[in-house]
């Protein structure tokens, strides 16, 4: 394998990319290139999402007017490289269809996510070999990709605050970046792709991993790990798998309820729209995050919402539209 067909093994760890973005004054190096690479797998965490679509339909049922127009593309077409001969085996066969079944990606993309978390735990290698075809690395492998996809939040609320201050090192590349997802869905004259995936992200009901998504993990090695035990049955595995899944919805719906802050705070292309504003308290009210609750997390959603709708109401610009709702 050549160098370059190698390091399309690996993607850029976006985690790191979030820590430069909040911790560095000085201008980084190569930061278009690894908010270029960000912008793809940002629109892989969708996952075939249909809740925007439902959401829109909601709203037109109501009298409103939304496009219904998809997503455009923001994924680069790369060709296939051969992956490592051990997933030729028959236990990276199966640790490739459990990944690529749990985390609803591609197999070329598990084999990405995969030695990427590898890389994070065993910088030789050494340990590869022996994890193959456990459950304990499709554990590892999926907490190192839940914590990139919260990282990739991170990055574009950063992204955000950093494209308000005109002077500040790589605003370029931000502000490309910024622009490249917004203008992926258009409502008339109006981009709304960042407001699109934020929203989805922030409201989408929560979703718990059925049969199709585990089974295949049934056929991996229940091996001892540090979340995992040797006795641990089954049952025992999938309810530590969903337990995980859902959490990490509900920090994706955090992280995605502030950027939504800092998005309608100025960046919202056009101004907030009455169609804007009644996505927003739909979307927010099927959810109940106008309902006080005891739970920490859940009361962080629902102050984070009326945040974000006091904004719009502040910030509506209504002054020269049309009066199309």
């Amino acid at each position: 394998m050549s160098l370059s067909e190698s390091a399309k093994m690996f993607s850029d760890d976006d985690d790191e990319t979030w820590k430069l973005l909040a911790s560095s004054s000085e201008a980084i190096s190569n930061i278009g290139q690894r908010l270029n690479s960000l912008a793809s797998r940002f629109e892989e965490d969708d996952n075939g999402s249909t809740y925007w679509d439902q959401l829109v339909s909601t709203i037109t049922s109501k009298g409103f007017q939304y496009s219904n127009a998809g997503m455009g593309s923001l994924r680069k077409t790369n060709s296939s490289v051969k992956a490592p001969v051990a997933f030729e085996s028959e236990s990276g066969k199966q640790h490739l269809e459990a990944t690529s079944a749990l985390l609803g990606i591609s197999n070329d993309r598990a084999v990405q996510v995969t030695l990427n978390a590898l890389r994070s735990i065993d910088s030789d290698g050494s340990q590869f070999k022996s994890l193959l075809g456990s459950r304990d690395l499709l554990w590892k492998t999926l907490l190192h990709h839940q914590q990139q996809r919260l990282a990739r939040l991170g990055v574009l609320t950063e992204c955000l605050r950093i494209e308000q201050d005109t002077e500040t090192s790589n605003h370029k590349e931000i502000r490309e970046f910024l622009d490249t997802i917004d203008s992926a869905y258009k409502d008339e004259d109006r981009y709304r792709g960042l407001f699109r995936r934020l929203l989805t992200v922030a409201c989408e009901p929560i979703r718990s991993p059925n049969r199709g998504h585990l089974e295949p993990a049934k056929a991996l090695r229940a091996d001892p790990g540090v979340n995992l035990s040797m006795d641990q049955s089954w049952n025992e595995f999938c309810g530590l798998v969903s337990h995980e899944l859902r959490m990490q919805q509900i920090r994706e719906r955090e992280g995605s309820m502030e950027a939504l802050l800092v998005l309608l705070y100025d960046r919202i292309n056009g101004g907030v729209r009455r169609s804007d504003y009644a996505l927003l308290l739909f979307a927010f009210s099927s959810e109940d995050f106008f309902t006080k609750s005891s739970n920490k997390l859940r009361d962080r959603l629902t102050k984070l919402a009326g945040l974000v709708v006091a904004e719009c109401t502040a910030l509506w610009r209504v002054m020269g539209d049309s009066p199309t709702w």
